[in-house]
């Protein structure tokens, strides 16, 4: 798995595109964590684009694992 910090290290937010290349999963597997845990709840734009979080890549982690 790639590292968070890899790119930009005072990156505030990541798109579900770099989360999912990340975890080596599909984004749609992301979308549908997001239904099964509650506690996996990105920020969202106002165009709806899902705005990862440092600490929601952690739960993404957890759930991963």
């Amino acid at each position: 798995m790639e590292q968070i910090n890899a790119e930009r290290p005072n990156k505030l937010y990541y798109s579900i595109k770099e989360v999912a290349q990340m975890m080596n999963v599909a984004e749609s597997l992301l979308r549908y964590w997001e239904t099964v845990f509650p506690s996996l709840k990105p920020k969202t734009n106002q165009n709806r684009v899902r705005q990862y979080t440092k600490k929601d890549i952690e739960q993404v982690r957890l759930i991963y694992n």
